[in-house]
């Protein structure tokens, strides 16, 4: 297949995996963002200094830890939470660098793709890289499309619980 053919295969697999990442991540993103909602609002929920829903995803995943050991009606699904909270943790890595690595610089060479990112920490600037195979994508898809479905187990776990009686 010639060079520009393939390569434009390339960036229409790039496109689509950032298409369905982005809908994947918002997906179990706001179903997160609902189920802390419900724990907070159910007044069994842990209570945060701030006396307000956690927002940022570091906050809604430490609440949600925190439910999951003090709570006792999570109990028989607290190795889902754990599990569920892991995947978020290490998935949100992936999803930022290519979301916002990729406003930065795209490289590519031979299917394979660079997202460099700087970051200004410290007053100090650092650049960042990390490299997407094109023969990964389907792999990736699949981890956010399980992330989405493993965050509305949780969810709908937790609505059966205290709002469908």
């Amino acid at each position: 297949m010639p060079s520009d053919q393939r390569d434009k295969e390339d960036l229409d697999n790039l496109s689509r995996m950032v298409g369905l990442l982005v809908i994947q991540w918002g997906s179990a993103e706001q179903t997160l963002e609902l189920t802390v909602s419900a724990l907070f609002n159910s007044g069994n929920g842990p209570k945060v200094k701030s006396g307000k829903v956690p927002q940022q995803l570091t906050a809604k995943l430490e609440y949600l830890s925190r439910c999951a050991d003090h709570m006792v009606e999570l109990k028989s699904i607290k190795i889902s939470v754990d599990k569920l909270i892991n995947d978020f943790k290490i998935l949100s890595n992936l999803r930022h660098s290519i979301i916002h690595g990729a406003a930065s610089s795209i490289n590519h060479i031979d299917g394979v793709y660079s997202f460099g990112r700087i970051d200004l920490a410290n007053r100090v600037q650092t650049h960042r890289t990390i490299t997407l195979d094109v023969r990964d994508f389907d792999s990736h898809i699949s981890k956010f499309i399980k992330l989405g479905a493993d965050t509305y187990a949780v969810g709908n776990f937790v609505f059966d619980k205290y709002f469908r009686k």
